[in-house]
C-alpha cells in the first residue's frame, strides 16, 4: 500500500473540514494502514460516535457539546463522556429526578432498555419503580433520595387530557405511522392547526398506555 504523505495535521484538517468521517474515508484519503490511522487519531485527539456502532470519528475540537455533554451531526451522536454506557450513567447521575428508559431513548435516539438492564445488574446505576415505571437513579444514597423525591413530586402532578378533537388527531397520527417522539408528534399536530403541547402529548400516551408500544418502560 502506498501512503500519500500522511501527516497528523492533514488528518486534523480532514476531520475539521468534513466534521464527521469513517475510518474507511480516512483510509481511502491517505492510502495508509489502519494502525497509522489509529496513531494519527490519537495524536490529533478525537471522539468516536456513541451511535452507529462507534464507526464515525470527529476531531476533539469540533463538537460543541450541550449541557448534557452531547453533540450530534445529522443523526450521528457524540458524547463528552466518550462511550454510550458512560454517557447513560452520567445522564442518570446528573439528572434532577432520575431518568426512565423513555426519556433516555428520546434523548439519545436509541433503544437503551438492554443496556440499562445491564448497568443495573452491574450496580452502575440504581432504579426504583414509580407509578409502574422504572426510574434510573444515582448510586449515591443521598443523591438518589433527592432524585426520587423530585420524581415522585412530578408523578403527583396530573396533566389533564386535551379536548377530544386533539386526542383523536394524535391517535390518528400514530396509526398513520408518525414518529412516537413527543416533540416531533406535537409539531406535526400543530401544523394541522390543532393546538397541543408536549405535556398534553405525554398525557395522552400515559392515559392510553402507549409508551409500552415502542419500548419497555
Amino acid at each position: 500500500m502506498t501512503t500519500i504523505d500522511f501527516q497528523p495535521e492533514a488528518l486534523h484538517e480532514l476531520l475539521r473540514r468534513e466534521r464527521v468521517v469513517t475510518k474507511a474515508r480516512i483510509l481511502d484519503k491517505f492510502r495508509c494502514s489502519p494502525m497509522t490511522v489509529w496513531r494519527g487519531l490519537r495524536q490529533v485527539g478525537y471522539f468516536s460516535s456513541i451511535s452507529h456502532n462507534a464507526r464515525y470519528y470527529t476531531a476533539a475540537d469540533v463538537p460543541a457539546f450541550d449541557a448534557n455533554g452531547l453533540w450530534s451531526y445529522r443523526d450521528i451522536y457524540f458524547s463528552r463522556f466518550r462511550t454510550l454506557p458512560e454517557t447513560v450513567i452520567a445522564l442518570v447521575e446528573n439528572s434532577e429526578a432520575g431518568m426512565d428508559v423513555r426519556e433516555l431513548n428520546e434523548l439519545l435516539s436509541s433503544n437503551l432498555s438492554p443496556m440499562l438492564s445491564t448497568l443495573w445488574r452491574e450496580r452502575r446505576v440504581m432504579r426504583e419503580e414509580v407509578n409502574g415505571r422504572f426510574v434510573h437513579l444515582a448510586l449515591s444514597p443521598e443523591r438518589r433520595t433527592q432524585q426520587l423525591a423530585a420524581r415522585q413530586k412530578i408523578a403527583q402532578t396530573v396533566i389533564p387530557l386535551p379536548v377530544p378533537e386533539t386526542v383523536i388527531a394524535v391517535l390518528v397520527a400514530l396509526l398513520r405511522g408518525v414518529s412516537r417522539n413527543r416533540k416531533t408528534l406535537a409539531r406535526r399536530i400543530r401544523r394541522q392547526g390543532i393546538a397541543v403541547t408536549d405535556k398534553q402529548i405525554e398525557a395522552i400516551f400515559t392515559h392510553y398506555g402507549l409508551s409500552k408500544k415502542k419500548y419497555l418502560t
